[in-house]
């Protein structure tokens, strides 16, 4: 699309960005039941990570989705994607053990995966040339979505039990039907099908993503250790620390709503100051807020924990748009390798997270985990400064 970001647009951007709240408040359901997981069925740590990884695991889709998306138009699998999503989490408090939890996570990886390889590119398409912005936008909802996930669960349970969790999907009815109606007529030409875009050969593809892929790599590695400890063991750790559930959860929200403020602000500003800038002061700041999280006081902690949600979830946009930026031609295949690389590294670390949370505790995983984003900082430099 070659035309200047407009009201109608923005109008579109917002609703994308509201389905990816959606889509995501049910994902965020996850991390808020795993002290019930832990209680009901007697696992460990460990396993508790391992939900996150069958969360993940189905983004390794997202590169043959991506693929597709770039030859054919896939908005209706977009619209529908929360709507499974939805479905199937509600249900996870009345799964009879934990293996079903795990595959009904799974289930949910694999529609959450297809939301994730079309919208974002469907997204930036109408940013036009605005894509830090658009982008941005698109990823507030996301976060928004893990601040209302907690906050969701607690407020249901205060009139339901949590074998009646499974009314939440009438939500996810409710939302489908609007992001329908909005979206039904969105002018999504799949890549390739562009005028000047011309077909591109998988081998070609890859060989022109890999240089910078690879730096991209070593940064999701070093900075997933600590955003994958935070969602994952946040609340557990919290209610280690002797603060009720309810309340844990209420500090996963604080996280997620300074990283909303994050996402929003981190690529709108990258569209003025650069990318790498805002890249480096997340690198920077969010190490030392994880080390004052840590050893402060339960009351001072809470402030730190929002900081470094800020600055760390901030980063994320920045990435996405420089992949998309770097590869226009073949952006949604170009960002379904970003994913399953990000799947990849989320999943060596919280298996790392979670082992060395078992054996030394939460808090030193953390303290591990900033220590190495300090340790990526240099990686920075070699981040592309300009559109190709």
């Amino acid at each position: 699309m070659t035309e200047i970001e407009n009201k109608d647009n923005t109008q579109k951007i917002l609703t994308l960005s509201a389905s990816h709240m959606v889509n995501d408040t049910f994902q965020a359901i996850i991390p808020t039941l795993a002290p019930y997981f832990v209680e009901k069925f007697a696992i460990s740590t460990t396993l508790i990570g391992m939900g996150s990884v069958a969360q993940q695991l189905p983004s390794i889709l997202q590169i043959v989705i991506g693929r597709i998306a770039d030859r054919k138009n896939l908005k209706y699998w977009m619209i529908l994607a929360p709507l499974v999503t939805s479905i199937v989490l509600s249900c996870l408090s009345i799964a009879p053990n934990y293996g079903f939890v795990i595959l009904m996570i799974f289930i949910s990886g694999i529609s959450s995966a297809i939301f994730h390889s079309i919208a974002p590119v469907c997204c930036g398409k109408q940013g036009s040339n605005h894509l830090g912005r658009s982008m941005s936008i698109f990823m507030v909802g996301g976060e928004i979505g893990r601040v209302l996930g907690p906050l969701m669960v607690i407020a249901a349970l205060s009139f339901l039990t949590m074998e009646q969790l499974p009314w939440l999907m009438v939500i996810g009815f409710a939302a489908t039907a609007v992001f329908y109606f909005m979206l039904r007529d969105i002018p999504f030409v799949p890549t390739e099908l562009e005028a000047g875009n011309r077909h591109i050969e998988i081998k070609d593809a890859i060989r022109k993503i890999a240089p910078v892929m690879l730096i991209i790599c070593g940064i999701l590695f070093t900075r997933n250790f600590l955003i994958t400890g935070m969602s994952s063991y946040l609340t557990l750790f919290q209610t280690q620390r002797g603060i009720n559930l309810s309340l844990a959860s209420v500090s996963l929200s604080l996280m997620q709503i300074a990283g909303a403020l994050g996402a929003l602000l981190g690529g709108t500003l990258s569209d003025f100051i650069g990318r790498r800038k805002m890249l480096l002061f997340g690198y920077l700041l969010t190490p030392i807020a994880t080390v004052l999280f840590v050893k402060s006081p339960i009351g001072l902690s809470f402030l730190f924990l929002m900081i470094l949600g800020f600055t760390n979830i901030s980063m994320y946009p920045i990435l996405m748009i420089i992949v998309q930026e770097q590869f226009p031609e073949f952006r949604a295949f170009a960002l379904g390798i970003f994913q399953t690389a990000n799947f990849i590294f989320y999943s060596i670390d919280v298996t790392i997270m979670g082992r060395v949370s078992n054996q030394y505790g939460i808090s030193t995983a953390y303290l591990m985990g900033a220590v190495i984003m300090l340790l990526g900082t240099p990686l920075l430099l070699l981040v592309p400064k300009n559109k190709p």
